[in-house]
């Protein structure tokens, strides 16, 4: 039985791959990159993302306010559960700075659901329990999730996410 729900921001909840695609003219790396050249390269483009403040100003997911329903009627209405935002910084000494963008976000989008924020998408895995949910768009942290005895959804959309849900969860 599901008790607790961790939904990820970025791609979830914000559109990081719009503003990356706007300002980079280019894809963001699905995973990170396996070349040293190439990894370098993504976390100057990264850096670039949190020095100019990016995280504080993504557009939301077009269908934001879906979820955000769905998660309310989770939270409030009928099924009383713990949801808790669960979002990578990308390194520890981004840490600080990030968070700080991301909780401005949220707070911008009325969103006060309690966030947690981990220095590595690697570190999502360790909040996994049988009795929680990740909803996650990042198969990596889905695997790991699922891995560690927790239940995942991988988020294509929320029309996606609430249907797997129901289906599986409910």
């Amino acid at each position: 039985m599901i008790k607790a729900i961790y939904v990820d921001m970025d791609g979830v909840l914000s559109d990081f791959k719009k503003r990356f695609v706007e300002r980079f003219k280019e894809e963001p790396e699905i995973d990170y990159p396996s070349k040293n050249k190439e990894k370098v390269a993504y976390k100057g483009r990264f850096a670039t993302m949190v020095e100019e403040k990016h995280f504080a100003t993504l557009d939301p997911m077009p269908d934001l306010d879906e979820g955000l329903r769905f998660l309310d009627i989770l939270a409030f209405k009928r099924y009383d559960f713990t949801i808790k935002i669960l979002s990578s910084t990308a390194r520890v000494e981004l840490k600080h700075t990030v968070s700080e963008q991301k909780d401005k976000w949220l707070a911008d989008y009325g969103i006060t659901y309690p966030a947690i924020y981990v220095p590595g998408k690697r570190l999502k895995k360790y909040y996994a329990r049988p009795d929680r949910l990740l909803i996650d768009d990042t198969i990596a942290n889905v695997d790991e999730w699922r891995a560690l005895g927790g239940k995942a959804i991988l988020h294509t959309s929320w029309k996606h996410t609430i249907e797997e849900f129901y289906e599986n969860y409910a």
